[in-house]
């Protein structure tokens, strides 16, 4: 099993604790302020500090430190400082400046946020520090409940990143047809033959999530290339053969799915080495890539296409004997020789159920198709202006426009602090506790809290949270230009005065 080289790219990247954005937008701030180059957020965790943001750095999985780390460099008095040299060798991370240390929590240090200056640059001042101090001391509330609430929110948000990766391979299958469920099909082929391997848990579910997502290079394809009835031209079958390497490109720039980049670059690798796009050979090709290869074809050869019928068990069977050492990895062939029937009953399963599904598949269809139109309508949504009446006033004409589109209730409140602003019905209590709302902060001690759309498919939650953090930078936009205006208005009183 083989990882992947993170990605040269840098800008926020956040693990699924971040999916609030409460650490991004901290995070964020605070390098703002400091004119840092790069910055990272870390919350203390059971065996490591646990990166759950980071700033201006290539996306990697590696940032997690161990225990004794910061530990060390924080002391026994943990108070903001300045840094002036690279601590620790072990840092995973360059740090060639000053940089500044910001420990957070009430008794015990529970978070830690790093700012750094890259080469060139000027190193860090005491107005720097006083500033970032400041600055953090004004966001410990929220963070401080959100560090209450680390551990839940990390169960929640590990589900909603599985409903993430079951969503994006649906987007494919929607567009056709003829693939419905070939990548769940595919991911539940390589999970048996994966246990049939001695591999460990974690390596057989990377396996699962590289097959759930192996074709996803394939959603940049045109319609005309993708939904081709008959033979590609060879400039056609060029272009589709890139599909592995944008499948990489794109997996590598989510931390959760680094390790499945690698398997999906490599799995249309064959054992000769004729594959693409690498030709490797043998054991060159990565294990899962291997398994994930013989797993596409298998359900490749029992799916019904546009040019063709499902071929009879018989024929399956005769194109893996044929393919054995050549196209596939004769020890997997093996395997699966040696249980077809159960492999095909899996391939044939959910076959069945493409019937069942079809009502919701086109109700999916009909939703994505008013997602441009509901994305242009957010667009020319107006910023809340202050002189028209307070934050709750915008929130309503955006919620009504927004309910108007998806023909269902928008559940949304407006708080401040915890002062319930406004919303169409009354706020559970405990509602922080429940996966089923999130917490999206705004400004001056504003927020919003939106109730994910669950009620027909998961995923459309993922639409319900993109809406209401729209609203959120309306929001505050507004508020921004209401604390501009105060600033004029008090600036032409002092000089009024003066004047007088």
């Amino acid at each position: 099993m083989g990882g992947v080289s993170p990605s040269k790219g840098s800008g926020m990247a956040s693990t699924p604790d971040g999916w609030m954005g409460l650490w991004d937008r901290a995070l964020l701030r605070l390098a703002e302020a400091t004119k840092a180059t790069y910055g990272v957020f870390y919350l203390k965790g059971g065996e490591a500090w646990v990166c759950v943001a980071q700033y201006g750095l290539p996306f990697s999985s590696s940032l997690d430190l161990p225990k004794g780390v910061l530990e060390g460099m924080i002391g026994d008095d943990p108070k903001p400082r300045l840094v002036g040299r690279k601590p620790d060798e072990n840092f995973p991370f360059p740090i060639v400046g000053s940089f500044l240390l910001l420990p957070l929590g009430k008794g015990e240090v529970r978070a830690v946020v790093l700012l750094g200056r890259g080469t060139g640059q000027p190193r860090f001042s005491e107005g720097d520090l006083e500033k970032a101090a400041f600055l953090l001391w004004g966001l410990e509330p929220f963070l401080g409940d959100g560090m209450e609430r680390g551990e839940d929110e990390k169960k929640r948000s590990t589900g909603l990143y599985h409903q993430i990766l079951a969503f994006v391979s649906v987007i494919l299958e929607v567009r056709d047809p003829y693939t419905f469920g070939h990548s769940e099909r595919v991911a539940l082929l390589s999970e048996i033959l994966a246990s049939k391997v001695p591999l460990s848990w974690e390596e057989r579910d990377v396996i699962y999530r590289s097959a759930l997502l192996h074709d996803i290079g394939k959603v940049v394809l045109p319609d005309y290339l993708l939904l081709k009835p008959g033979p590609l031209t060879p400039g056609e079958w060029e272009a589709m053969k890139k599909h592995p390497l944008i499948g990489e490109r794109v997996l590598a720039t989510i931390r959760e799915c680094h390790p499945c980049a690698l398997l999906v670059r490599h799995h249309h690798e064959r054992w000769d080495g004729k594959g693409y796009p690498d030709g490797l050979k043998e054991e060159e090709i990565p294990l899962g890539a291997r398994i994930i290869a013989l797993a596409d074809g298998l359900d490749a050869m029992s799916s019904e296409r546009p040019y063709r019928e499902a071929l009879p068990p018989e024929k399956v069977r005769e194109e893996l004997e044929k393919g054995r050492g050549t196209q596939w990895d004769p020890y997997l062939v093996s395997l699966a020789l040696s249980d077809l029937d159960e492999l095909l009953t899996v391939a044939v399963t959910w076959r069945g159920k493409l019937e069942d599904v079809a009502k919701e598949m086109d109700e999916l269809r009909r939703r994505l198709s008013r997602i441009p139109l509901l994305a242009t309508a957010m667009a020319q949504l107006p910023v809340w202006v202050p002189q028209h009446g307070p934050p709750e006033n915008g929130l309503e004409e955006m919620v009504t426009t927004v309910e108007g589109l998806l023909d269902e209730e928008f559940r949304v409140w407006l708080l401040k602090g915890t002062e319930v602003l406004w919303g169409r019905e009354e706020l559970p209590s405990g509602y922080w506790e429940n996966p089923s709302y999130r917490v999206i902060p705004i400004r001056n001690d504003y927020r919003l809290v939106v109730k994910l759309g669950v009620e027909w498919a998961e995923e459309m939650s993922l639409l319900h949270y993109a809406l209401a953090s729209l609203m959120a930078q309306r929001l505050e936009h507004g508020l921004v230009l209401k604390e501009l205006e105060e600033c004029r208005l008090q600036s032409q009183g002092e000089s009024g005065s003066a004047n007088a």
